[in-house]
Formats: structure tokens, sequence, C-alpha cells
């Protein structure tokens, strides 16, 4: 799952949104669409409220799930190019 631009099959691009909704989350992460809401509400899950509608940020849930796998937190996209451009 990366961010911003992703490329496709047939090699054109798309843009992948910066947010998603509750049940476009709770499909990413396979879990329902209620045990979505209760992480949200729990403070596990980060959101962003734009009046009675719920958006989880696609970062918060990368993150999210990341720290619950006990995986190490991945270099700022800053920091890889960084290291792209002192290696070569």
């Amino acid at each position: 799952m990366g961010r911003g631009l992703a490329v496709r099959k047939d090699g054109r691009s798309k843009l992948e949104p910066l947010a998603l909704t509750v049940v476009e989350a709770a499909w990413l992460l396979r879990v329902s669409r209620n045990r979505t809401y209760e992480l949200v509400a729990q403070g596990r899950l980060p959101d962003v409220r734009l009046g009675s509608r719920i958006l989880i940020p696609r970062r918060g849930v990368e993150e999210w799930i990341a720290q619950e796998a006990g995986l190490p937190e991945p270099l700022a996209p800053t920091c890889i190019s960084r290291l792209h451009t002192s290696q070569g």
C-alpha cells in the first residue's frame, strides 16, 4: 500500500486517496465496520471529522497496523531520498 501515485497493471497511474471512509479502512484491515468505529472511538485509529463524516488517514492505518504488528517505524520519504542520493 503506497502513498500518492500508484501504477496500475496497464502502466497508467491513479491517485490514491489520502483519507479513507470507515468502510474502506475496515476493508483494508479485514475487520468489520463496527470494529473500525470502535478503534476510532478508542482513539487507536486516527480520524478526521468533516461534519458527521469520519475519515481515516491512509497513513494512520498503515502506521497503526505496523505498530500493532511490532514492526520498526519506516523511514520518512525524505530520509529515503537522502539515502539514495548519498549512495549514488
